[in-house]
């Protein structure tokens, strides 16, 4: 049986799946630069979200739907402020991602401007010493961060989109809330810092709109 080709569109967790595989970089390093493409249009992408179009229709995403955005990847989506009355976030679902644009992301044309440019979006720069010219090098991976911060936001959009109550109002609701979901998912030893989870959660709320 003959293979099929892939589809034009694949899901946003796919996407992340093989840029890192194609990439020796850090996670943070490849989701930050990956979503920066997406920012950027470099990479196509599309999504639904009832609150923020007025309807479920997939449609192309542009340059201001992924400002401020923070993507849950494995869930297929991201979520964003919102700027409505009563509503703090925006959640963007079914979110899939350009195929072939994604592939020439990966494998850019051989000019310098593109390379540097695709260098610098999922690479962290290493010193290089005095009188050396500049050249790639490989990159051992490094430590992987203490908390696993995307699941901790996966667990903000499973209680937006099922409590019935919405998402919390009041920030500081919200941030008890999360308090008790990293003691129980990491330990009462192993818990962020208060400021740090504060500094997570406060990412979803405007700054004249805090209800501290």
């Amino acid at each position: 049986m003959a293979n099929l080709p892939e589809p034009d569109w694949i899901a946003l967790s796919e996407s992340l799946r093989r840029v890192t595989q194609a990439f020796d970089a850090e996670p943070s390093a490849v989701e930050t630069g990956l979503v920066a493409a997406f920012h950027e249009l470099k990479i196509r992408t599309r999504g639904r979200c009832r609150t923020y179009f007025g309807h479920d229709t997939p449609r192309n995403l542009a340059t201001y739907d992924w400002d401020r955005a923070h993507a849950v990847w494995e869930a297929n989506e991201f979520t964003t402020p919102s700027d409505q009355v009563g509503r703090k976030v925006h959640i963007f679902s079914d979110v899939v991602v350009h195929r072939e644009d994604l592939e020439k992301w990966i494998n850019p044309a051989e000019s310098s401007d593109s390379q540097h440019e695709h260098q610098e979006a999922v690479e962290i720069s290493v010193p290089e010493e005095s009188g050396e010219a500049k050249k790639p090098q490989a990159r051992r991976r490094g430590r992987r961060p203490q908390y696993d911060w995307a699941l901790f936001h996966e667990e903000i959009a499973r209680i937006v989109g099922t409590d019935p109550d919405g998402f919390p109002v009041v920030q500081a609701d919200l941030e008890n809330t999360m308090t008790v979901w990293c003691v129980t998912t990491w330990g009462e030893n192993n818990c962020p810092a208060e400021s740090t989870i504060r500094g997570q959660v406060k990412k979803y709320y405007n700054d004249d709109s805090q209800g501290r």
